[in-house]
Order: structure tokens, then C-alpha cells, then sequence
């Protein structure tokens, strides 16, 4: 797993190299700020994806993949799906056009597995997020949907809409862990920001 505090780092490493008050001074400050919104809002969804994923480990596996009749069916095929979502980020980002993943959910059969995946692409994004520029986020991407639909729309806007996919799909982990009888592992964002101020 990724350091849980990786991305708060490189957040307090983008204060350390700048006076931050010359930047509210120039134009360019919301962009900046923007910018460590977003990084700080990727840390969140980080901790809390650990969070989903630490739980998800304790069931059986019986549980994992039992088809619940959710938008990926299972508990399994929900997570892998929000993991994918930013597979899909780090190939979008590096190049226009990209595709998202087909993802073949039998082949993870196990939870270690749905680890590795989740690793692998929390290392690639991170490594994206380190060269993330305030120009970066107004650079414009395409989309390409299944059904023919392109869409262009900025970098920035595209990490809110991947934040905002994962955390529509974590409300289904809270109303499936419920019916399970387990009390789900959330924590809201004020809180998250007492608790990494401590």
C-alpha cells in the first residue's frame, strides 16, 4: 500500500519551496490554490479507499464477491471499478483518447490481488501527481465514450469528476456494509481535516 501520508507530503512540499504570500498577491492564486485542494482531496479519497479496502479484507470472500445487485454487482466488482476509475486517470491524463480499463474481475480471485492493482495504481498516479503543474490543470483533455460521444474538458475538472465517481460508489459500500451489520469505515472531511491536524 502507499504511504497514507505520501500525498500530504507532496502537498507540504509545494508550501516549502514558495513564499505563500507572494502568491496571493498575483493572479495565478486561485489556480495555485486549486491545486492544493485537488492534491488534498486525492489524500482524502486515498485514506478513505484504504479504509474501504482494510474492511473489505476482514469479510469472507463469499461476502466479497456475492452478487448484491449494485451497480458492479458485487463488493468485489464496486471496488476494482473505483480502482480502475483511476487507472483510467493515469492513462487519460498521459494520453488524450485513452480508454478505460476493461477489467476482468473473475482474474481477481483473492484479496491480495485487488492490493497489488490497487498499489500499482496508486504508485502511477502519485508519480503523476508530483509533476502536476498549475498549468497541467488547465490543459484540455478528450474523452472519448463508448457510445461515440467526445468530450473536452480540463485536467482540473477531470480529477473532481474522478474524486466525485469514487465517492458515489463509496455510498454503496456504506449501504452494502450496513445490510452486512458492520459499521463502515467513514470518516467525513472536517473530521479527516482534525484528524491529519493532530
Amino acid at each position: 500500500m502507499v504511504e497514507g501520508n505520501r500525498l500530504k507530503k507532496l502537498l507540504y512540499s509545494f508550501l516549502e519551496v514558495i513564499d505563500i504570500r507572494r502568491f496571493f498577491k498575483r493572479q495565478s492564486d486561485d489556480i495555485f490554490i486549486m491545486k492544493l485542494k485537488i492534491v488534498h482531496l486525492l489524500e482524502y479519497n486515498q485514506y478513505l479507499r484504504k479504509s474501504y479496502f482494510d474492511i473489505i479484507s476482514t469479510l469472507s470472500w463469499v461476502e466479497v464477491v456475492k452478487d448484491r445487485g449494485a451497480s458492479f454487482n458485487s463488493i468485489r466488482n464496486i471496488f476494482l471499478h473505483c480502482v480502475a476509475v483511476f487507472d483510467y486517470a493515469n492513462q487519460l491524463l498521459r494520453e488524450d483518447g485513452a480508454q478505460f480499463p476493461q477489467i476482468n474481475y473473475a482474474a481477481y480471485d483473492n484479496v491480495e490481488k485487488i492490493r497489488q492493482y490497487m498499489e500499482h495504481v496508486e504508485e502511477d498516479f502519485c508519480e503523476y501527481l508530483h509533476h502536476l503543474t498549475s498549468h497541467e490543470l488547465t490543459r484540455q483533455v478528450t474523452r472519448r465514450y463508448r457510445d461515440g460521444r467526445i468530450i473536452s474538458s480540463t485536467v482540473e475538472d477531470n480529477l473532481f469528476h474522478f474524486i466525485l465517481e469514487e465517492t458515489h460508489h463509496r455510498g454503496e459500500f456504506i449501504a452494502l456494509l450496513w445490510q452486512l451489520d458492520i459499521k463502515p469505515p467513514h470518516l467525513g472531511w472536517i473530521q479527516y481535516l482534525q484528524q491529519i491536524s493532530q
